[in-house]
């Protein structure tokens, strides 16, 4: 509970990790391909220029082909769209991405 006797809680940053690094997912669009205008640019010759479009709406987050010549894979499966879950692991290209989407956790008082 805060100080006012609400209990409250706050969702964690829902994330991709790529390369290692974590990168925060805004609300709305993120465009993920090998062009150097994409939010998240995986320099790689398997990656399609516009390959992925990642959106996130409040507590849903999808992923969505953008037409990629070599698809998009979650948790090995090709899609054309899914809701992602926590752990869900992207493959577009030769590249993994995981997604991160903590569970909500309560604030102390």
């Amino acid at each position: 509970m805060n100080r006012l006797g609400i209990a409250s809680t706050i969702p964690s940053a829902m994330h991709l990790i790529v390369d290692g690094k974590q990168v925060a997912l805004a609300e709305g669009t993120t465009r993920i391909g090998r062009s150097p205008t994409a939010d998240i640019c995986l320099e790689d010759a398997s990656v399609s220029r516009r390959h992925a479009i990642v959106l996130r709406e409040g507590d849903s987050v999808r992923v969505l082909d953008d037409r990629s010549l070599n698809g998009v894979f979650v948790n090995g499966e090709r899609v054309t769209a899914k809701v992602l879950e926590d752990g869900d692991v992207l493959a577009l290209g030769r590249n993994e991405l995981t997604f991160g989407a903590p569970a909500t956790r309560s604030l102390a008082a």
